[in-house]
């Protein structure tokens, strides 16, 4: 016995020594603050997208507010930038999204005179609804960029443009496209004239220019000047002014039907042996002082006549 008590003491000494160590400690760890965990290190902003629902109109306000003016002469907006640039008194300021905040920044922008105007009367609700539509017409959406801007004449469009270049798409203030248009069906017609005409209930003459295909409006300016509205298959209609005297009558372009018209270009093959797509050319106007107005097609060096519903006068 005296052998074994020894031992046994030992291991009661070692076994309470360390249940008194591992009390203490727990006691220390209890009272001493727990360490936070690490935080990480502060990143640059969160890139902001654009496109979706109802950002670049807060985008735009933004600027606006930064600026302190909403007298702009462009607008610029793609899926992770946007700047305005406003007049102020004569000259030009640029302001800018950089790096998550609004902000002055220099710019090639200048006023030479070109139309201000508010840019919070464009359709920008849905950016990535104006992206989408304009990649069906352009056939591309690389590196997509909406501008607002004079486009001519003192008329502003929103235009989506693309890198590598693409055809521009452009848009009316309302968000409606400008669609391109084919000018030998009635209802590509139908736009054409009625953005060519433009509201007017007398012109001078309509027609269709070879030369760019797009189709027109003539009508009196001031004393000496005529006003041609020209509204090309793939562009806004815009006004090309000329001085010329003209004593002619004029007539309401109510009266002319793209219908009729239509059914003319696709009976031309047929009466001149030519495509329609051989540089046609139309003009409707009256033919002389007193006489109705008269459709008159010219095709590969042949002229066909026809009455404004469509009846050929002559082969």
């Amino acid at each position: 016995m005296a052998e074994h008590g020894p031992g046994r003491r030992r291991g009661a000494v070692g076994w309470a020594g360390a249940w008194s160590a591992w009390v203490l400690i727990w006691a220390l760890s209890a009272c001493s603050p727990i360490a936070a965990p690490p935080t990480a290190s502060p990143s640059a902003p969160a890139a902001i997208d654009f496109t979706a629902p109802g950002r670049a109109v807060w985008a735009l306000d933004e600027l606006i507010q930064a600026a302190g003016s909403a007298r702009a002469i462009k607008v610029e907006l793609d899926a992770t930038s946007a700047s305005l640039s406003v007049v102020i008194g004569q000259q030009a300021e640029t302001w800018a999204w950089r790096d998550g905040v609004v902000q002055a920044v220099e710019s090639d922008t200048a006023y030479v005179g070109q139309t201000i105007f508010d840019p919070r009367r464009f359709d920008l609700t849905d950016l990535g609804r104006l992206f989408r539509q304009a990649e069906v017409w352009a056939e591309s959406a690389k590196s997509q960029r909406l501008h607002i801007v004079e486009y001519a004449d003192g008329q502003v469009y929103m235009t989506v443009t693309t890198t590598p270049e693409s055809a521009p798409v452009f848009f009316r203030s309302d968000g409606t496209l400008v669609r391109q248009l084919d000018l030998t069906t009635a209802a590509g017609l139908a736009v054409g004239l009625a953005d060519a005409v433009a509201g007017r209930s007398d012109v001078l003459a309509i027609g269709l220019d070879p030369a760019s295909g797009g189709v027109w409006a003539d009508r009196l300016g001031r004393p000496g000047q005529v006003v041609r509205t020209l509204r090309m298959p793939r562009l806004p209609a815009r006004q090309i002014e000329r001085e010329e005297t003209v004593d002619g009558p004029t007539f309401d372009p109510a009266w002319v039907r793209p219908q009729a018209i239509a059914s003319v270009i696709a009976s031309l093959e047929r009466l001149t042996g030519h495509s329609p797509t051989d540089g046609l050319s139309w003009v409707i106007g009256p033919v002389d002082q007193d006489g109705p107005p008269l459709m008159v097609f010219s095709l590969g060096g042949q002229e066909v006549r026809a009455s404004l519903d469509g009846t050929i006068l002559s082969d």
